[in-house]
């Protein structure tokens, strides 16, 4: 019985010691953490505020969870998929599909908020264990927790632990981006397919890994076309499926498309080609609030200030991955993700959601990273990096679960 005992003491011993111990520990505990904060906002600050904006749906443990973009895959577990007159379509279904899934494994015992929770936390765990794994490629060992790190701290990292599908999305297209660096390329594009029908940016992903690819043979046409680059035909199936779906239940084939007309919740995304008029006008509009009599409020910096400053990161991580991570080439691929990322998240003529959109783009956290890593005294660009990115955290945090549009 003591060596049974001893044994499987030694078993969880090397198991919570491992890397998938390690994650696992560390996202329950962000995850915890993060619902303690929800909650006490909720319950507490929601008084102070009193703000018109705010949801009453009364308080729970994860009623924070619900708000805002939350409440539209509510509405799609409640069958919105199939009402012509939703612009829930416009919301893919991986996210609502999984969490349907666990609630009817389990027995409708838990909620939609619970069910968010489990399909949260599993997906969470998965992209920081993609993210460690994917750190071994771009720093030395002992730094390769800040890549994590830096995710986790991120500003909208909030949006790991709401009903949103942040955090599925980006377990995802972490691991397609490493099945692509571990040239696994059937299940680099299996998970791609689901990528894409999570959410739009998914394509983004798969023009990386589709980089990645084409570095892996050396940037030779003639070595590109090979078998395995016919397993990138399988990475518009899920979208299409989805389309497919559409048409059935709603006879629209693009209804994740046409779902915008038909609501005026988005009615200042207008795409335009012109993406410098849009920072010329972002920024002067910007400019103009320090120099107005009117005081900076979360509108400003929520739709301007916070967005504005994630694109200037992003646009210069992604020139860092350019220029100064050469090993292999690795860094081209990411660089060229980065700046694809720039414009195509600049084309709705706005800035409002954009440093939520940044989110997954993982090339900040690898270039950072890098960067701190070269110098003893750069150490300090990661725990401001850090620092940063908490204390903003904190204050969209106040904003969502008091009715503010936060992102």
């Amino acid at each position: 019985m003591k060596k049974i005992i001893h044994n499987l003491l030694a078993k969880a011993s090397y198991l919570f010691s491992s890397d998938t111990g390690k994650v696992f520990i560390g996202v329950t505990v962000w995850q915890v953490l993060m619902t303690f904060i929800g909650t006490l906002y909720d319950t507490t600050l929601s008084n102070i505020f009193q703000n018109p904006a705010s949801p009453d749906q009364g308080h729970t443990l994860l009623s924070h969870t619900m708000y805002w973009d939350g409440g539209w895959y509510e509405s799609i577990l409640n069958g919105a998929y199939s009402d012509p007159s939703s612009a829930a379509s416009v919301f893919y279904p991986v996210f609502p599909f999984c969490v349907w899934l666990i609630h009817t494994l389990s027995f409708g015992l838990i909620g939609d908020p619970g069910t968010g929770f489990i399909v949260n936390l599993l997906s969470l765990f998965f992209a920081v264990l993609a993210l460690v794994k994917i750190a071994d490629h771009f720093v030395d060992k002992k730094y390769r927790w800040w890549i994590p790190i830096l995710f986790l701290t991120s500003p909208a990292a909030i949006f790991l632990h709401f009903f949103y599908t942040e955090a599925i999305f980006c377990a995802l297209a972490f691991w397609s981006y490493l099945f692509a660096l571990r040239r696994q390329w059937w299940q680099m594009a299996t998970f791609l397919a689901l990528t894409a029908a999570t959410r739009l940016p998914g394509i983004l992903f798969v023009g990386l890994c589709a980089l990645e690819f084409f570095r892996s043979y050396n940037w030779r046409p003639r070595q590109i076309l090979n078998r395995h680059f016919l397993w990138f035909l399988i990475t518009p199936l899920g979208l299409t499926l989805y389309g497919l779906y559409l048409y059935i239940v709603r006879g629209d084939f693009l209804g994740m498309i046409h779902g915008y007309k038909l609501t005026d919740d988005w009615s200042y995304h207008v795409f335009h080609l012109n993406i410098f008029d849009t920072y010329y006008i972002g920024i002067y509009q910007l400019l103009d609030v320090f120099k107005s009599p009117i005081p900076f409020d979360e509108g400003q910096s929520v739709n301007f200030f916070i967005p504005i400053l994630s694109l200037i990161i992003l646009t210069g991580a992604s020139i860092y991955s350019l220029l100064r991570i050469r090993s292999k080439q690795i860094g081209i691929p990411l660089g060229i993700f980065g700046i694809v990322s720039v414009v195509f998240f600049s084309l709705n003529s706005d800035f409002v959601s954009i440093h939520r959109y940044i989110l997954p783009t993982l090339v900040v956290y690898i270039a950072t990273a890098h960067l701190a890593s070269r110098r003893k005294w750069l150490h300090y660009l990661f725990y401001g990096a850090v620092y940063a990115g908490i204390l903003i955290q904190a204050y969209l945090y106040i904003l969502y679960v008091n009715g503010y549009f936060a992102g």
